[in-house]
């Protein structure tokens, strides 16, 4: 108890769930010992500051006006907003804005195939992968990715960092300051027993124009920003022009 203010077990319910029972009552104890001294604390400044403070008053009531307004706002955008944006949206404002994405980091544009030393036929597949000159080699290379790969991605590359290329293919800090764009495909042999057949289509330093396929990502997050503040906008715009109209509201001017 604190005054006339009272802390029950009720209140401290879920407090401690999954928690060691030695760790349990250091728990509880703390967050008793914060609830007395808050109850205390606003005891004291209640003591000091009127009640009816006008400048507490009007603060409270902008606070309460505030939370409303954003509750409401948060349902309407949750009922009304459409948040399906088109690629070409995207496409569109990317070359409206393209200076807005600087890379933070070096970039390259992979194809990369990954398959066990062991698999089948790995001998003609190298030597149609290394020797790719028509569109039927192409999709000879991407069925047989399809069948036999662990992983890849060649009919679709992918943009990685310097940081991803060393996670995700186990390169080291050397075998990824030796990468550059190649018509052909490099061979690494790693120590799980896999083989990476790897090709940089394109490299991009930091502080060059992000390419759209790693900016498109914010650039929906702007687009859908941009689209919830216009519904509240015109929401807010409807709202004070049906008052007017409606009489519910009027300006009296001097």
């Amino acid at each position: 108890r604190a005054y006339d203010s009272y802390l029950y077990p009720s209140d401290l319910n879920g407090l401690t769930t999954g928690v060691k029972p030695e760790d349990s009552a250091r728990i509880v104890k703390a967050v008793i010992e914060k609830w007395l001294q808050r109850q205390l604390l606003l005891k004291k400044a209640q003591e000091n500051i009127p009640e009816d403070d006008p400048g507490i008053i009007r603060k409270v009531e902008d606070y309460r006006e505030s939370l409303i307004l954003y509750e409401y706002e948060k349902a309407l955008i949750t009922d009304k907003l459409d948040t399906s944006i088109k690629q070409s949206d995207i496409e569109k404002y990317y070359t409206q804005f393209t200076d807005n994405f600087p890379l933070q980091h070096d970039v390259y544009f992979v194809q990369f195939i990954k398959v066990k030393e062991d698999i089948t036929d790995l001998k003609n597949f190298k030597k149609l992968l290394l020797n790719i000159r028509t569109q039927e080699d192409e999709q000879q290379v991407e069925g047989y990715c399809k069948a036999n790969a662990v992983a890849y991605a060649f009919a679709k590359p992918l943009w990685y960092t310097a940081e991803n290329l060393k996670t995700v293919f186990m390169f080291s800090d050397n075998e990824v300051a030796q990468l550059n764009t190649s018509e052909r495909f490099r061979e690494y042999n790693k120590e799980d027993g896999s083989l990476i057949f790897l090709r940089i289509l394109q490299h991009k330093k930091q502080g060059e124009k992000a390419p759209i396929e790693l900016a498109q990502t914010n650039i929906a997050k702007i687009l859908i920003e941009k689209r919830k503040m216009q519904l509240i906008e015109n929401f807010y715009n409807r709202v004070f022009k049906e008052g007017i109209s409606s009489k519910n509201a009027e300006l009296y001017a001097p």
